[in-house]
C-alpha cells in the first residue's frame, strides 16, 4: 500500500521521503459535537454561527484546520492559571484565525490558532506553574511564555502576545519534537505527533487516527559521502579555537558556506548530546551518523548555495514582557547594531527554564524529564563558566529556515558544540 502524505511516502511500514507538499484531506478531522461547551462556544463567537448551524460551519474548516483549534485548546484547557478554578482556555477572548497545513507559509506560520487575550492572560501564564519566558526569534514584536512539557524548554504549548499595537492579540501553538531533526512545520502538527499529544494532554474526543506518523531523519547525500567510520570521539584533533566568538564564526563558515561535513565534526566535543541518544531506535550505528545528519539537514534540497553568513544568517533581541530581564552577550557591539548574524549568550542571563530546565524544578519532577532535559541540565551545572549559548535564524534560499540553539561548552583549552536545537522559534 503507499499512501502520499506531505514530503512522505508511505510504503508497508517505512517512510521515505517524497515530493509532494501536505494537503488538507490528508489529516481525517475531528467531530464537533464532541468538543466540549466551552470549545463549542468559542467557535461559535469565531464564525458567527448560530448553535444549529455551526456543525455546518465546523466542516467548513480543513480538517487540519480542525484538528489545531480542537487540539490546542484541549490543551489549554490541561493548564491550571491562578486562580487555581481557571485553565488556560479562560485566558482566551476570542479566536482570530484558525491555521492547520498551509504549505505556502513559512513553517512558523503554520499549525497555531491567533487569538484575543483577555487582559490579565500575561500574568497568568507567567505566574503558571513550571512555565517560563519564551524567546520568540522567529515572531517579531511578540513575547510570551513556555510549558517546559516533560522538563524540556523546546516542548509544549507556547502563547505568545502582541507587544504593540494591539497587547490583546496573539497566538497558541504546540512544539511536539526537539534534539534530533532541524524544524520543519510537522513539529506543530497534531496528526503527525498525536500519541506524543494524547500523553501529554488526553485523547481528542472525536477524532481517530487511521495510523501513526513516523518520520525518519535522512542525511542528504552530498553531505554523507566523507563521513568518517570512526565516532565523534576521534574529532578535536584538527581545530582548537580558545576564543569562542572566533570558534563559533569558523564553525558557522564551515557548515553554512563550505558545506565542509567531515571537518565539522572537528568542532563536536567529546561531552555532547548525541552519546546519550538511544542510536538503536534513530535508525543509526554511530554519534557521528546523528551529527553528520543534523548537519546534512540544514539545507533543502536544491542547488542555491551562500556565499556568506551576512545576509543568511540573523539574530534580532528577543522582546521580554519583563523589563528587568537583559540577555547578556560575548558580542554586545554587533547585537545592539541589530547587524548580527548570530548572538553568544552568557546562559546566567537567561531566565529559567528558556533555553535550560527550570532550576527550580523539585526531586520528583526532575524524574520525569526526557533525556534531552537532563543533558542541558547536566551541561549547566557542570561547565558554568565553559557555558555558552548560540543562537541565529537562517533566512537564506537554500537553507532550512529555522531559529538554531547551540550549546557550547570550553573542553580544555578548546571551544566545542556540545548540543543543537532547531525550532521555529
Amino acid at each position: 500500500m503507499r499512501v502520499r502524505l506531505g514530503r512522505l511516502v508511505y510504503t508497508s511500514a517505512v517512510w521515505t521521503l517524497a515530493t509532494a507538499l501536505p494537503s488538507s484531506g490528508q489529516t481525517i478531522g475531528v467531530d464537533y459535537a464532541k468538543l466540549s461547551a466551552q470549545q463549542q462556544a468559542l467557535f461559535q463567537s469565531f464564525s458567527g454561527c448560530s448553535s444549529s448551524a455551526c456543525p455546518g460551519e465546523w466542516q467548513k474548516l480543513n480538517s487540519t484546520e480542525q484538528l489545531e483549534f480542537a487540539g490546542g485548546t484541549q490543551a489549554l484547557q490541561i493548564v491550571q492559571l491562578q486562580p487555581t478554578s481557571l485553565n488556560g482556555l479562560d485566558a482566551v477572548e476570542s479566536v482570530l484565525h484558525i491555521h492547520g497545513s498551509e504549505p505556502s507559509q513559512p513553517s512558523e506560520k503554520q499549525f497555531n490558532v491567533e487569538t484575543n487575550w483577555k487582559s490579565g492572560a500575561p500574568n497568568q501564564f507567567e505566574d503558571a506553574p513550571g512555565w517560563s519566558p519564551h524567546i520568540a526569534v522567529f515572531h517579531p514584536g511578540q513575547y510570551g511564555y513556555q510549558e517546559n512539557r516533560e522538563g524540556n524548554p523546546f516542548l509544549g504549548l507556547v502563547v505568545l502576545f502582541d507587544k504593540h499595537p494591539d497587547v490583546q492579540s496573539g497566538q497558541l501553538h504546540i512544539d511536539f519534537r526537539s534534539w534530533f531533526a532541524h524544524f520543519c512545520s510537522d513539529n506543530g502538527n497534531i496528526a503527525a505527533n498525536y500519541k506524543k499529544y494524547a500523553q501529554w494532554y488526553g485523547p481528542l474526543q472525536g477524532y481517530s487516527p487511521v495510523f501513526q506518523f513516523i518520520f525518519p531523519d535522512l542525511a542528504r547525500d552530498e553531505m554523507s559521502r566523507n563521513v568518517p567510520k570512526s565516532s565523534v570521539s576521534r574529532a578535536n584533533m584538527g581545530v582548537c579555537s580558545t576564543d569562542i566568538d572566533e570558534a563559533v564564526l569558523k564553525f558557522l563558515t564551515t557548515w553554512y558556506v563550505d558545506r565542509n561535513a567531515y571537518s565539522l565534526l572537528d568542532f563536536v566535543a567529546q561531552d555532547n548530546v548525541y552519546n546519550v541518544a538511544n542510536l538503536e531506535n534513530l535508525g543509526v550505528k554511530s554519534p557521528t551518523a546523528l551529527w553528520i545528519r543534523l548537519f546534512s539537514d540544514a539545507f533543502e534540497p536544491s542547488s542555491t548555495h551562500i556565499s556568506k553568513l551576512e545576509g543568511a544568517l540573523q539574530y534580532h533581541a528577543p522582546i521580554f514582557r519583563n523589563p528587568a530581564i537583559k540577555l547578556r552577550y560575548v558580542n554586545p557591539a554587533v547585537v545592539a547594531s541589530d547587524t548580527a548574524t548570530y548572538a553568544i549568550i552568557a546562559p546566567d542571563s537567561l531566565p529559567s527554564g528558556t533555553l535550560f530546565p527550570r532550576s527550580d524544578a523539585t526531586k520528583s519532577q526532575r524524574a520525569e524529564w526526557d533525556s534531552q532535559a537532563g543533558f542541558l541540565d547536566h551541561l549547566h551545572e557542570a561547565y558554568q563558566a565553559k557555558l555558552h549559548v548560540v543562537v541565529y535564524a537562517t533566512i537564506a534560499p537554500g537553507l532550512v529556515h529555522e531559529t538554531a540553539v547551540q550549546y557550547w561548552i570550553k573542553e580544555g583549552a578548546c571551544w566545542r558544540i556540545s548540543a543543537f536545537q532547531g525550532t521555529d522559534w
